[in-house]
């Protein structure tokens, strides 16, 4: 009977542990697991990482797949988000002024800077979290370098909703 306890201890150690290491399983997890695959220029390490507005609205009314598709959600904004998604990590791989140089820097510690409900489409909202980045060799305050990431909890993790960049007017002042 003891060794069967021993064995159960040690199964449900193996599986909480493996639950931890999920890039999802918290929001610093996340923007690390989101600068690697910047950094690395891997959208397809990327795209499991992220979640639009339509993939919220559509879990909250419990809409099936099939009506996903029929809707405005699923056939209109979803897509439009994934492709802005997708030009968001393309403005971040590519660089420029203002923005971090993924290739020459390393993370060091995702640092929360705000939070903020967020109005959807359907007329929900969702909290969000602003988070930005600390990097190595800095002073270990967040860069002021774009973008900066927000996050929303999700399910039985973290995604993340948007790369932020600033308009460039504001970031050169």
């Amino acid at each position: 009977m003891r060794h069967i306890v021993c064995r159960a201890a040690v199964c449900v150690l193996l599986l909480t542990l493996c639950g931890c290491s999920k890039p999802t399983a918290s929001p610093e997890r996340l923007v690390e697991a989101a600068f690697a695959a910047i950094k690395a220029n891997d959208w397809k390490a990327y795209a499991p990482l992220i979640i639009t507005s339509a993939d919220i609205m559509l879990t909250r009314d419990k809409v099936s797949p099939m009506q996903a598709k029929m809707s405005y959600a699923g056939d209109v904004l979803k897509p439009e988000e994934l492709k802005r998604h997708r030009a968001q990590f393309d403005k971040a791989v590519s660089g420029g002024p203002e923005v971090i140089d993924f290739g020459k820097v390393n993370f060091k510690r995702a640092v929360r800077v705000s939070a903020a409900d967020q109005e959807l489409w359907n007329g929900s909202s969702v909290s969000v979290v602003f988070y930005g980045v600390a990097l190595k060799g800095g002073t270990g305050d967040v860069s002021q370098l774009d973008p900066g990431f927000s996050v929303v909890q999700f399910a039985d993790g973290y995604r993340l909703l948007a790369l932020v960049f600033r308009p460039q007017e504001a970031a050169q002042q």
